[in-house]
């Protein structure tokens, strides 16, 4: 009764309780009718579960858009966290219908969006949307949130919405335990949800002896909660394989979700079902090959090959499954998602077989199938003259090069995951959830903890051990790095085998390298953006170069930045300023730019992001090969998803007619200034790779990089105060390793 009396004091409609979902029907309605009028009555649960109908069924139309499905969910949800805090300032039950129904409405509208983020290889947007149909306080902004979180699970008196949200359970299982696997999140908070194990098992038991999409549905949510234990080592791990492993055998798993449940047969659990890796693959490509989807009959194909002669045996076959699952991913565009997160996101499908290959010695064939995987179409693929380093091998490295391989560079307690720790702590990097920590500065190099970085390096590449077995008869073309993160291996090398090796992204055939006659400069702002361009110029003086300033680009905007970038006439392109990278998120990543000339407002200095997904897009135009040098932060960061370091800003411009250098992380004023300096002089009378390294080399002597760059300028330079005031900064490894340079 006093409930009642509180709904009737109340009197919101659906359009004043949901007034963002409501200002997009219009737009997203696609035919659903709803009369958002009617009071808002938690007890007339019939219009509570026609509302949640609508909602749903709007966002499976909106399916064909991310950009649309997500904007919907983002809004229904910010209401129902509205309602919810309201609920929570009256001080309703928890229990109570009100909220029970808020929950099961959020966790309901999140499903969706998960599950499609998941798909194209969206794993940040994925990650929101599991935690925003959880925490109230959940923000997409920030990488930590310590936010209430839990998993509504139907109870006694729960309203008929409950009803809804349990039958979507699976589904939420399928994806989120594979994103838990994915992403590594936390061991302790998953385990908790692995209660819906049992919950799930209920399910199948209520529905025993029916065929039903529910029934295929708790099956892949089986299978995807025993993956995320074989890889995380979770507490029922062996429980749950053996327990799959029977059911299969007796038959009951239905024939439509038999492969998604062998895939966890695949895997280092196989022993215990009596079958090896490679005989279930051959099972599951021999007798239900007809129920197989996207990238599974590759997955089972790769599983197939245990050894080098098999490999030769499927060689083709496997090519060809490539090339298809590229085909699959290139649809990722037709619903305004980004082609490289969904190939990417399934890249531990050909780590075996890479694995395999290097162990091998087969350098030709893990560049074979490296271009298969990430190869550009319409452009001819590179040579095989690289040197391959292949970590994560066994707690070592390996390395290949042409007619001579170190197939394992030692073991390393700890292996390759001391580098990633090592450089996650010179990067300020927690990795404690209960750390407190100041998100600002995560990312930012910390140069005291360079020496650190290089020792875990040194240990683990043993670059020494590299110098002395590998005889410099014919100096390889590039470096290739698989798997990879964003250390900074391309400065070790150069240091100890005294070669700088460009960094190999596009595994393209590079066009001819154009001469330095012309630089073009974007004088994005800067505190130092002055001296850099003067400094530059007195370099085109010095050398003959014609050096311009780009006209508008010191307060320029995106359609400014896209005639700068598209000019065909100068050979470098030079961009001063500010870059940025977020990880998981493409589209708040790219060069900050002003906001358009015909939206500001007096003279306020407002700036957004250009992605690096529109400039990815913008032509490259002229004969041969120019020079692109982002001169700012994180130019050339990279998010690492288990294979070669492709998804950053420098690696989405690097092409046949791009060359790109950058910085892998922040750049402070000194590295970038030091740096700038060094590498135009360089290019005055070395070709763009050997200025590079003369440039990298010059970095580790902070003492003389005034000096060397004063005497190519032959006057003295102005920003010298602020390279003197960092000297001791720039001997790190996090400012001499910072610079990368791509091909």
């Amino acid at each position: 009764m006093k409930y009642r009396r509180y709904r009737k004091c109340m009197m919101l409609t659906y359009q004043q309780a949901f007034p963002e979902t409501y200002d997009l029907r219009l737009n997203l309605a696609y035919g659903f009718s709803f009369e958002w009028s009617t009071i808002l009555d938690w007890e007339d649960e019939q219009t509570v579960l026609q509302f949640a109908a609508v909602i749903t069924g709007i966002q499976l139309m909106a399916e064909g858009s991310v950009g649309s499905l997500d904007t919907m969910a983002d809004a229904v949800i910010r209401d129902l966290n509205r309602l919810l805090a309201s609920a929570e300032g009256r001080n309703v039950s928890r229990d109570g219908l009100e909220y029970r129904s808020l929950i099961f409405l959020r966790f309901i509208f999140s499903v969706l969006p998960m599950e499609v983020s998941y798909r194209l290889g969206r794993r940040g947007a994925a990650y929101d949307w599991a935690f925003l149909g959880l925490a109230t306080g959940h923000d997409s902004a920030r990488r930590r949130n310590s936010g209430f979180t839990f998993l509504p699970l139907r109870q006694a008196l729960d309203p008929v919405v409950a009803i809804a949200g349990t039958r979507l359970l699976p589904r939420w299982c399928i994806t989120f335990f594979l994103l838990a696997r994915d992403m590594s999140i936390g061991a302790v908070f998953v385990e908790e949800l692995a209660a819906c194990w049992d919950i799930l098992v209920e399910i199948l038991d209520l529905n025993a002896n029916k065929s039903s999409a529910l029934t295929a549905e708790v099956w892949s949510a089986l299978a995807s909660m025993t993956s995320w234990a074989i890889s995380e080592d979770g507490r029922r791990r062996d429980e749950w394989v053996l327990m799959l492993a029977g059911v299969w055998n007796r038959g009951v798993i239905p024939r439509e979700v038999a492969s998604v449940v062998a895939t966890t047969f695949i895997t280092r659990s196989a022993p215990l079902t009596g079958r090896s890796a490679r005989e279930w693959a051959t099972l599951i490509l021999s007798e239900f090959s007809d129920v197989l989807r996207e990238h599974e009959r590759l997955q089972f194909l790769v599983a197939t090959v245990d050894t080098y002669e098999e490999w030769r045996l499927r060689r083709a076959e496997i090519v060809r499954e490539i090339q298809l699952a590229n085909v699959r991913a290139a649809d990722a565009t037709s619903v305004g998602s980004n082609p490289l997160l969904a190939r990417d996101a399934r890249v531990d499908v050909i780590r075996p077989l890479i694995r395999l290959l290097v162990l091998e010695q087969d350098l030709a064939g893990a560049m074979e199938l490296l271009r298969a995987w990430y190869g550009r179409r319409g452009h001819a693929s590179c040579d095989d003259n690289v040197l391959l380093v292949h970590p994560a091998l066994s707690g070592g490295a390996a390395v290949l090069w042409p007619g001579r391989a170190k197939t394992s560079l030692g073991t390393v307690a700890g292996g390759h995951q001391t580098v990633v720790e090592a450089l996650q702590d010179a990067l300020k990097i927690s990795r404690n959830a209960d750390e407190e920590i100041d998100e600002g500065l995560e990312g930012t190099p910390d140069y005291q903890r360079g020496a650190s970085l290089e020792q875990a390096m040194m240990r683990y590449y043993r670059p020494k051990e590299i110098a002395r077995v590998f005889s410099r008869i014919g100096d390889p073309r590039s470096l290739v790095v698989f798997p990879s993160v964003s250390d900074p291996l391309q400065a070790l090398l150069e240091r100890e085998l005294g070669i700088l090796l460009p960094l190999e992204v596009s595994l393209a055939e590079a066009r001819t390298m154009r001469p330095v006659r012309s630089i073009s400069i974007w004088a994005g702002f800067t505190l130092y953006t002055h001296l850099e361009v003067e400094m530059l110029l007195a370099f085109g003086e010095a050398y003959g170069w014609a050096v311009t300033v780009f006209e508008g680009s010191e307060d320029g905007d995106a359609d400014d930045f896209r005639t700068f970038y598209e000019q065909s006439e100068p050979d470098v392109l030079w961009v001063c300023g500010h870059s940025d990278f977020v990880p998981h998120q493409l589209g708040h990543s790219g060069i900050v730019v002003e906001v358009a000339r015909g939206s500001r407002t007096d003279d306020a200095h407002e700036t957004e992001i250009l992605s690096m997904e529109n400039i990815a897009d913008f032509d490259v135009p002229g004969d041969g090969r120019r020079l692109l040098v982002l001169n700012t932060c994180s130019g050339a960061t990279t998010q690492g998803m288990a294979g070669m370091a492709q998804i950053g800003l420098a690696q989405s411009l690097v092409g046949p007619a791009q060359m790109v250098a950058g910085h892998l992380w922040p750049a402070s004023h000194a590295v970038a200034l030091a740096f700038g300096g060094l590498f135009a002089s360089g290019l005055g009378h070395r070709d763009v790779v050997g200025a590079f390294g003369e440039a990298i080399r010059a970095l580790r002597d902070p003492r003389s990089i005034v000096p060397a760059i004063e005497e190519k300028l032959g006057r003295e330079f102005s920003g010298a105060f602020r390279i003197e005031r960092d000297a001791d900064q720039l001997s790190s490894i996090m400012a001499w390793g910072c610079p990368v340079l791509l091909t």
